[in-house]
């Protein structure tokens, strides 16, 4: 992961080479796998973790139905934002985040357990979202514009902001997000091809 994103480059000229090479050079070339590598770790320690949460969970409520339906949700989710392969995707900017979707994720495990209630009152504010976002990633093709596949990806980690603010206020999105916002979003994907 860090040799393709060090090296995966671009370079056409000698100069754009020199420079590159000098700014690799000045940062020290093993910062670079260090600092991925303390972040994937933070993370795995993280899903770990909530890996073994939900499990907990539903071995205590292994007879009450509509919570254990919930507890396997959660656990596809869980599935969902952190890939087998999430190395190849996720610079350690995103790792950071990264940490706050799964912290938001253990906390709302927690309190649905308590009263799955209000979880699915809050649910039911995010699902729409959730069902447009399924829709525009099953409507991306090869030919889709790569502004169009950033915009969708962008999407997404708005979707994860936007369960915090719902879910695991104390965490703290990143940034300011709505509905509006997010329907604000999705018009945008919409004209785009």
């Amino acid at each position: 992961s860090v040799i393709k994103s060090l090296f995966e480059r671009n370079l056409r000229t000698k100069n754009d080479y020199n420079v590159y090479r000098e700014e690799l050079s000045n940062k020290g070339l093993h910062t670079f796998g260090r600092l991925k590598r303390d972040a994937v770790c933070a993370v795995l320690n993280e899903h770990y973790k909530t890996r073994k949460l939900l499990n907990q969970l539903v071995s205590d409520n292994y007879a009450h139905q509509k919570l254990l339906k919930f507890l396997e949700e959660q656990q596809l989710q869980l599935t969902q934002l952190l890939p087998s392969n999430f190395i190849d995707f996720y610079d350690e900017k995103r790792l950071t985040h990264v940490l706050r979707y799964l912290s938001a994720l253990r906390l709302r495990a927690r309190r649905a357990t308590v009263n799955l209630d209000k979880d699915h009152q809050r649910w039911s504010e995010v699902k729409p979202f959730i069902e447009q976002l399924n829709e525009l990633l099953s409507s991306l093709t090869p030919r889709s514009s790569a502004k169009r596949r950033c915009a969708v990806e962008e999407f997404y980690w708005m979707t994860e902001e936007f369960k915090i603010s719902l879910f695991a206020q104390e965490i703290g999105t990143d940034g300011s997000i709505s509905k509006k916002r997010l329907k604000k979003k999705l018009e945008e994907i919409d004209r785009m091809v």
